[in-house]
């Protein structure tokens, strides 16, 4: 597949094989790169939405899953999943911000300014 892509660099076809393949080899960040290419080139790139949404989700930034989730949405307004994943990572962000807080050690307060 890496061999056509040399042959044929912008051939989306290509691109997305070797996407789907790079990313089920654990080969996420490269996998990544190429669905970020992708989106930029096709015109319905909803695999590429769903799946770095998905990589996104797997390394914790939640930021960026929910940003894919919304432009997948906009894409394809009335898909139920886009508007589960959303609520989903909107909450893990919440939690993650919770549990930001929580870790806070007892006693440590921010400090006041003086005046």
């Amino acid at each position: 597949m890496q061999e056509a892509m040399v042959i044929d660099p912008d051939n989306l076809d290509y691109m997305k094989m070797l996407a789907q393949a790079l990313d089920q080899a654990g080969k996420k960040a490269e996998a990544n790169e190429l669905l970020k290419k992708i989106v930029g080139l096709d015109k319905d790139p909803w695999y590429a939405y769903l799946t770095l949404a998905k990589n996104y989700e797997d390394t914790g930034n939640f930021d960026s899953a929910l940003a894919m989730m919304k432009q997948f949405q906009a894409m394809h307004p009335g898909d139920r999943r886009a508007s589960q994943m959303i609520t989903r990572y909107e909450a893990m962000k919440r939690d993650e911000g919770a549990m930001d807080t929580s870790m806070k050690p007892a006693g440590a307060e921010e400090e006041k300014p003086k005046g």
